[in-house]
């Protein structure tokens, strides 16, 4: 995946804009590199990152509910996402 060529910061906007002018674009946020690569893999067009989202995914607080204790909250959390929208997680 590195030695891949990889599209321009100028095509990425050109991609962005084009996705959101075709109507509502769902983005999960992603507070780290793995967890933005579930999302790449899941067929999502773009995601996005706050600082919050960094913050509390390396302190773990506050939990997402939806994430649960069991492990592998992210994954289902963009499952539920990719399947229902915004809305269902």
């Amino acid at each position: 995946m590195l030695l891949a060529s990889r599209p321009s910061a100028a095509d990425k906007v050109a991609a962005l804009r084009q996705a959101i002018t075709r109507g509502t674009l769902s983005m999960p946020g992603c507070f780290n590199a793995p967890v933005a690569m579930m999302a790449e893999k899941l067929g999502f067009e773009a995601i996005y990152i706050s600082g919050a989202g960094i913050i509390n995914g390396t302190t773990g607080v506050p939990r997402h509910r939806s994430a649960g204790r069991r492990g592998g909250g992210a994954h289902r959390c963009l499952h539920r996402q990719r399947r229902g929208g915004a809305g269902s997680v």
